[in-house]
């Protein structure tokens, strides 16, 4: 059965974008209740270009058959400096914090973060697998992912790097490391780095495709509004603009331009 979950105020898919919600599954999420508002997506990967999308990768990585000499260099630049695998999150929690927090102090005031009470708590029934950077001179953590396991796909939905060890090409010693493991075996049909950003800038999705051969698969975004939701929308819609611009690091701010932003990609996806 189709699943949904609630996700910052938001009523999301609990599966992965190329499942669509049928038209009873999303007639049952508006009677659940307690959300701002419904989001989905269709036409997962889709050959006509859309304002939507997911960064995936499906297909096998094999490092001798990369292109850029570049490339190669800096993932076996970043394997002789670390070890990566896989862990159990709540044994390494005090770890993952203190690399959080570090990676964390890179993005603006307005990004929200998780106290460290909390973070643990998060971690002690999380079913996400874990991958663990660790730099073999003192074997600190140093990176770490978050990657959400489905039946034939894997969602990196939380990459943290320390930044006083970048230069050390860590992020693609990872990044290689995690596209190996999943998709070499042949047991998922693609690993993805999530949909496209909207809150904050990041060049993380440029990086992967870039340098890693991710791609865009283009979908149809989906907008469903509570009652009083609706209503703010419709009123601060024509003023998103100004919303944006005025926003800055303000918390509330952001996100409303957040959701103005996504109604407008959801009726450009309409057209």
């Amino acid at each position: 059965m189709f699943e949904w979950k609630l996700y910052n105020g938001a009523l999301v898919p609990k599966g992965p974008p190329h499942i669509a919600p049928t038209e009873e599954d999303i007639a049952r999420a508006k009677k659940m209740g307690g959300y701002r508002f419904i989001t989905y997506v269709t036409d997962f990967d889709c050959e006509e270009e859309m304002p939507w999308w997911y960064v995936i990768k499906d297909t096998p990585i094999i490092l001798e058959e990369i292109e850029s000499s570049n490339t190669r260099h800096k993932i076996r630049k970043g394997l002789r400096h670390v070890e990566i695998r896989r862990i159990d999150c709540s044994t390494y929690g005090e770890e993952l914090y203190n690399c959080y927090i570090k990676a964390q102090e890179r993005y603006k005031a307005h990004e929200n973060r998780v106290y460290r009470e909390a973070f643990l708590k998060g971690l002690e029934k999380d079913p996400s697998q874990y991958y663990g950077v660790f730099f073999r001179e003192n074997n600190s953590l140093v990176a770490y992912v978050k990657n959400d396991l489905y039946e034939d796909c894997v969602n990196m939905s939380v990459i943290k790097y320390d930044p006083e060890y970048l230069k050390y090409q860590i992020s693609a010693a990872l990044t290689y490391q995690v596209v190996y493991d999943y998709l070499n075996e042949g047991r998922y049909k693609y690993v993805m780095d999530g949909q496209r950003a909207i809150r904050h800038k990041t060049n993380i999705q440029d990086y992967l495709e870039h340098t890693f051969q991710f791609r865009k698969a283009y979908c149809r975004l989906h907008m469903i509004y509570s009652t009083k939701m609706k209503i703010m929308v419709k009123l601060l819609y024509p003023f998103r603009k100004l919303v944006e611009k005025m926003a800055g690091e303000n918390v509330l701010l952001n996100n409303v331009a957040s959701v103005l932003k996504m109604e407008e990609i959801s009726r450009a996806c309409k057209k």
